[in-house]
């Protein structure tokens, strides 16, 4: 089973973006470099910048329902290389960017290695900001396909694709909103 999920970050750095797969907490930080010109446009400072809240990276979890009842979350870390296992379930991330559209695409490839079939839950979470601007304008895209963030002091903005794009596994659930409700996970 293969899941991706779709993200852009646009401004003048598509060639920037830097996927980090080192944390012990999270499973990969979508970073990007953006340079400051002047007024000769000459570069002076480049600077990375990170798609989540103080770089904290975005969580991935899954679990395997055991006897009908959900088993505990596994946290697929950075650190591990974006790979985990847990009964039977081998789950691993590898993350690539489209040389056509600029997209970054974030794969999760999950292989059952038991012998009876399994269910599982995967979960993608963060706390997303752009330009160093948690509270920067989200709009929903069309067709309930995900959202794009927007930064109007840079004009950086990041879209996530998590429904109709090809070769993307459609999500059963999604939440973008305030964070003291990412608990909600109500269906949009």
């Amino acid at each position: 089973m293969v899941f991706l999920l779709l993200t852009l970050i646009m401004g003048w750095f598509r060639e920037s973006l830097l996927p980090d797969f080192t944390s012990d907490d999270t499973n990969i930080d979508i970073r990007y470099y953006i340079g400051s010109y002047n007024d000769y446009g000459f570069l002076y400072q480049e600077k990375l910048y990170s798609t989540t809240f103080w770089n904290h990276g975005w969580y991935v979890v899954f679990r395997v329902y055991e006897n009908g009842e959900p088993g505990p979350l596994v946290y697929v870390k950075g650190s591990n290389k974006g790979k985990a296992e847990y009964n039977g379930i081998k789950f691993e991330t590898k993350g690539d960017i489209d040389s056509q559209t600029g997209y970054f695409i974030l794969t999760f490839n999950i292989r059952n290695t038991a012998q009876e079939p399994k269910r599982i839950d995967v979960g993608v979470f963060a706390d997303v900001q752009i330009a160093e601007n948690d509270k920067a304008t989200i709009k929903p895209l069309a067709n309930k396909r995900g959202f794009t963030m927007k930064d109007d002091l840079t004009r950086i903005s990041f879209t996530l694709l998590i429904r109709d794009a090809a070769n993307v596994t459609n999500v059963d659930s999604f939440y973008y909103g305030p964070l003291e409700y990412e608990w909600y996970n109500r269906v949009i």
